[in-house]
């Protein structure tokens, strides 16, 4: 019931550190730009009363992401991928493509991210982990034309769906 409201408050609108109203509407880019967000949910008590939360920002986009569709961005260049991403479309057909991951402790148990290449170049698309961290034992995975990856955090490692 509370996931339920909070997506209903959260499609209404979010507020940062203002007045809450159906006038107050922002973009995932806006909320992005953000590092923590106030959200209201009901209080789990039954009561009719309001709460007022605060949760970190990367725990409300992997909430997001996970509960009513992922945050879909394109890249056409190195770019490192954190909490707010979800789905990454990589297009190389300019130039070749490094993704680099955040640290896997940094991020929450369960982070996943899904990686589809949408180019047909003979340009290289990587993803490289963080420093000394592996996806399925790899230092490295490469994505082939139309490649689709998609891995999860175990919390100390990354690993292939």
């Amino acid at each position: 019931m509370v996931k339920i409201l909070m997506i209903i408050f959260l499609m209404s609108g979010i507020c940062f550190s203002q007045s809450f109203n159906d006038d107050t509407k922002l973009t995932v880019a806006q909320i992005a730009a953000k590092d923590s967000v106030n959200f209201f949910s009901q209080a789990l008590n039954g009561l009719s009363a309001l709460n007022d939360y605060k949760m970190p920002l990367d725990t409300l986009m992997q909430y997001l992401s996970s509960r009513i569709g992922a945050y879909i961005t394109t890249v056409t260049d190195t770019t490192t991928l954190t909490a707010v991403h979800g789905i990454v479309l990589v297009n190389a057909a300019s130039g070749g493509v490094e993704l680099d991951l955040t640290a896997v402790a940094s991020l929450q148990t369960g982070k996943r991210f899904i990686i589809k290449r949408i180019d047909s170049s003979s340009n290289s698309v990587t993803v490289d982990p963080n420093s000394s961290e592996t996806i399925d034992d790899e230092t490295l995975q490469t994505l082939n034309q139309y490649d689709c990856l998609e891995i999860f955090s175990d919390g100390s490692e990354w690993w292939i769906k």
